[in-house]
């Protein structure tokens, strides 16, 4: 495990925080004197109790201010929860300080007390990134164990992105609109409890996801478009739509894609029915044999290639309704799997409909998927890029241009009209 303080960088790292540290409370001290006099108050200052390396307790300086503070006040006395970095019990990135009470579930040889705890830890970087679908402990502990430079910067940069797109100020019950597509602001959970819900009504919904890809399709052709509209449900998948949702002044709160969403829904489908239709041959029985050995408590009744004839629809709709699924996904492309869906939904016999893209080539590790720092920093689509860059090259180098254009555009011509804030 890399140990920090071993070496020059790590060491130049440390005595770069601390004088952050240092100006920045410099920089705070005036601001809080000067309340101090002009209101004649006393402060009430309070330490926090906190476990950092090899178990050894530290306090942290908090200054309650009132809600109707100013703004630099508020941000002068958070300004003291950096006094640990200064004095080096804490790094500006590192694993979450611990309660004193925490201790009892924390292992004595844990490696996240092995090293110091940060401002920012990992756990906070990967929710702010959508990708914090571990527990916390376990992401803290993988943290330290591979903890460098590096890896800190990383989430430095993906927590300041996350910052960027995450703006809760701006939110309102109105959905964002791309391509006169209706995208819901839902987050993973929420989306995952909307799809148990449906399950357990008798109407059958489509669910479908939409990123920069789709957007553009959605903008040139009318068919998907008017297809996509029909959905009873359209999910913000990747980057590319947050980005554009800041633009519309609708911040979509995480990126929503079905790579990541199927793991979390599976253990809230046991007894419920399964069917899978997609992928090249081969791909989908593959995908319902490591689901079973996964998730034996699935019920899966079906599952087979997506390359079937125009003429072959009939009957493969009809063994989808007979099998008696409740769960259809239908991983066949944009926008074929959206268009199969929108004829057929009232015939499958299902409950629900998802259309998936390339998710059982992941689950099969057809096709790899991007590691977890280029996921956090909103970059799997460069992954995906190098992997296949002969047929991937156009959507993504022309393509994100074209959405990030066409999303601009459409912010305009809302404001013109009166239809932004």
């Amino acid at each position: 495990m890399h140990e920090p303080g071993t070496d020059h960088g790590e060491r130049l790292a440390q005595w770069t925080e601390r004088a952050l540290a240092a100006s920045v409370l410099c920089a705070s001290s005036p601001v809080l004197l000067e309340d101090l006099l002009r209101r004649r108050r006393k402060w009430s200052l309070h330490w926090q109790e906190r476990v950092g390396k090899q178990r050894k307790p530290f306090r942290i300086p908090t200054l309650p201010t009132p809600d109707d503070a100013p703004r630099r006040l508020r941000l002068g006395a958070k300004a003291l929860a950096l006094w640990p970095l200064l004095t080096g019990k804490m790094r500006l990135v590192g694993p979450r300080p611990l309660r004193p009470e925490e201790l009892k579930g924390i292992s004595a040889d844990s490696p996240r007390l092995q090293v110091e705890p940060g401002i920012l830890s990992a756990y906070r970087a990967r929710q702010l990134a959508n990708v914090a679908f571990d527990d916390e402990n376990s992401i803290e502990e993988e943290y330290a164990r591979g903890r460098s430079l590096r890896r800190d910067a990383n989430l430095l940069l993906s927590a300041a992105m996350g910052w960027l797109l995450h703006r809760p100020e701006e939110a309102s019950e109105h959905e964002l609109e791309l391509a006169q597509v209706p995208i819901a602001r839902i987050s993973t959970r929420e989306a995952i409890e909307r799809i148990v819900g449906y399950l357990d009504q008798p109407t059958p919904r489509f669910v479908a996801f939409v990123n920069a890809h789709c957007a553009n399709l959605a903008w040139t052709r009318r068919d998907y478009r008017e297809v996509l509209q029909t959905a009873d449900l359209v999910l913000a998948d990747g980057i590319g739509v947050r980005l554009a949702s800041v633009l519309h002044q609708r911040p979509v709160p995480e990126n929503v894609n079905g790579t990541d969403l199927l793991p979390r829904l599976l253990p809230r489908l046991a007894g419920r029915r399964l069917y899978l239709l997609g992928a090249a041959p081969g791909v989908a029985v593959e995908v319902a044999r490591r689901l079973r050995q996964q998730h034996p408590e699935l019920v899966l009744v079906g599952a087979r290639s997506g390359y079937f004839k125009p003429e072959e629809e009939r009957q493969v709709v009809q063994d989808i309704a007979e099998s008696g699924a409740e769960l259809l996904l239908v991983a066949m492309g944009v926008p074929a799997q959206e268009m199969f869906i929108a004829r057929n939904l009232h015939r499958l016999n299902v409950r629900v409909a998802i259309g998936v893209g390339g998710l059982f080539d992941f689950v099969a590790e057809r096709i790899p998927r991007a590691p977890i720092w280029m996921r956090e920093l909103g970059l799997e689509w460069v992954y995906r890029l190098v992997q296949e860059p002969q047929r991937m090259w156009r959507r993504y180098l022309l393509g994100n241009v074209s959405f990030m254009a066409r999303a601009l555009r459409e912010r305009r011509a809302r404001r013109s009209t009166g239809g932004l804030r």
